[in-house]
């Protein structure tokens, strides 16, 4: 199966007391797979999906998306690339008068032409 996301010894440093710090984190996910992570009570935040769509750098160790390092790609190719992921956020992110699919797929919505039908079928490989 394709690689979709590599973590190769990624730490993250907290920014504040609440977020879990992140040491040597290695891992690779191709479709359709999972990874479950435990934090401490108390440090609920962990920042590994903003690093893995890009938006937060590792202090060391290097985040892989689609055969790419995120700090390899253009801003526009980045771009391009976070578009495709479908993100969910752990607060604030849900658009109320939207279904749970619509709010899931409204970035390839906003990214793309396809019909939010086509999109709420596509599979995993097809969006990365």
């Amino acid at each position: 199966m394709e690689t979709i996301l590599e973590f190769l010894e990624v730490s993250l440093r907290p920014s504040s007391h609440h977020m879990a710090e992140v040491e040597g984190a290695t891992f690779r996910l191709a479709a359709g797979e999972a990874v479950v992570i435990l934090v401490e009570e108390g440090r609920e935040h962990l920042p590994l999906a903003d690093a893995a769509e890009g938006l937060l750098a590792p202090s060391r160790g290097e985040v892989w998306f689609c055969g790419m390092r995120w700090e390899a790609m253009r801003p526009a190719r980045q771009t391009e690339m976070r578009g495709r992921i479908r993100r969910v956020f752990e607060r604030y992110g849900w658009v109320s008068n939207l279904d749970v699919v619509e709010n899931v797929c409204l970035a390839e919505c906003y990214h793309t032409a396809r019909p939010l039908a086509e999109i709420g079928r596509a599979s995993c490989r097809e969006r990365v």
